[in-house]
């Protein structure tokens, strides 16, 4: 009995041995596409740590917070000197906090955390920030993106409702609802609305399915593939995004959180379009768009070793699972090929004109808090993969 168990012990492990020899990949890594000269984050703790820029003009400052941008109390400092990375202590998660900080020249910049810190969701970031065409940037919390809240934990329930987010705009279609439905507050009392994009029984995704299921990595181009269903999104679903637009244009309805699964494909397309209509430059767009791959660079990795795990080579999976310049690119590529330019396929689609245009930014934009920068040079928005054996 003994020598039995002992060969079914050799040939679990044999098979595990192979298993793993066989399921080898090359990891990846990704940098930063948005450059913030005050970077927040939040520990574990609450704790807030705030980390400077090298050689931005901020080496020497003054800090002050409020729960809001527009309470920041800007009369009593929290900490002033030239400590980086700076730490906050003595916070929890019952409050969100938004920082003013300035220098020895009387400029000033405002950040909170980016990446707001939810154990059970993926990506779920604050747009604020983000600067503008004409000098102006996004106001800090007033539009969330994430990806599925089916698996927010307790504190992240708490948390999400010191966010006070009033509407949940849900990208998915039933299956991927029915199979993780979101998790809210008991308490929450804010809209949640379907807007499906591409179909709402979700055929799409199953021939989606079906093709990289029978896809051969010698001759199938998954870089394009993704690309062309970027273009979907812009030549066949434009219209599905109509509903989002007319709720983000709407003050009543902010702040509003966006989302898809994965919060980086149907919800990184919506993010464009929002940005765009906001004012943001391209360039900036395609470097908020990249920052999935560095919100989730432990999910792709963990992604991608499940993938060569059941036998899916990395020439298919890598670009399934991850964003490339080359996505939003054919996006923008196609607004301008089939509508004469972004501002054209704003008011095409949505009927917005450069009244409404203005209308809409005057309520969603606040002057320039200098913190935020995009990537400049396409180039630097490739990812960096390192490999490991």
């Amino acid at each position: 009995m003994k020598l039995h168990y002992l060969v079914i012990f050799a040939l679990l492990t044999g098979v595990i041995i192979f298993l793993s020899s066989c399921a080898k990949y090359s990891k990846v890594s990704f940098e930063k596409t948005l450059f913030e000269k005050l970077y927040v984050e939040r520990t574990n703790k609450g704790d807030y740590v705030l980390s400077f820029a090298e050689n931005n003009g901020f080496e020497n400052y003054k800090v002050y917070q409020g729960t809001t941008v527009e309470n920041i109390d800007w009369n009593k400092p929290v900490a002033e000197g030239s400590t980086n990375p700076l730490v906050l202590t003595q916070y929890d998660f019952s409050d969100r906090y938004f920082f003013g900080v300035v220098n020895d020249k009387g400029e000033r910049l405002i950040a909170s955390e980016r990446l707001i810190p939810m154990e059970g969701v993926l990506n779920f970031r604050d747009l604020g920030g983000i600067p503008t065409a004409d000098g102006r940037v996004v106001k800090w919390g007033k539009f969330y993106r994430s990806g599925k809240l089916s698996e927010l934990s307790k504190r992240d329930l708490a948390y999400f409702s010191t966010l006070g987010i009033k509407t949940v705009a849900d990208f998915r279609d039933n299956n991927e609802i029915k199979e993780d439905p979101n998790r809210y507050p008991d308490d929450y009392v804010g809209e949640q609305i379907r807007m499906p994009i591409g179909d709402a029984e979700g055929n799409m995704q199953r021939e989606l399915r079906k093709t990289i299921k029978k896809a051969n990595p010698d001759n199938f181009d998954s870089e394009k593939f993704v690309a062309d269903v970027m273009v979907q999104f812009v030549d066949s679903f434009a219209f599905h995004y109509k509903p989002f637009i007319e709720y983000t244009s709407n003050p009543d309805k902010v702040p509003l959180l966006f989302h898809c699964t994965a919060g980086k494909d149907r919800t990184g397309m919506g993010a464009a379009i929002l940005l765009a209509m906001l004012g943001v430059e391209r360039e900036v767009i395609y470097g908020d768009y990249l920052m999935s791959n560095f919100y989730r660079n432990k999910k792709i990795n963990k992604s991608l070793r499940k993938a060569t795990l059941v036998g899916v080579d990395q020439r298919i999976a890598q670009p399934l699972v991850e964003v490339k310049p080359s996505y939003i690119a054919a996006a923008f590529e196609a607004m301008d090929r089939k509508y004469g330019s972004v501002e054209n396929f704003l008011k095409v689609e949505y009927g917005l004109d450069e009244i409404k245009l203005a209308a809409i930014r005057d309520e969603f934009l606040m002057s320039n808090d200098n913190n935020v920068e995009a990537a400049q040079d396409i180039e630097i928005l490739e990812e960096v993969d390192k490999t490991e054996n």
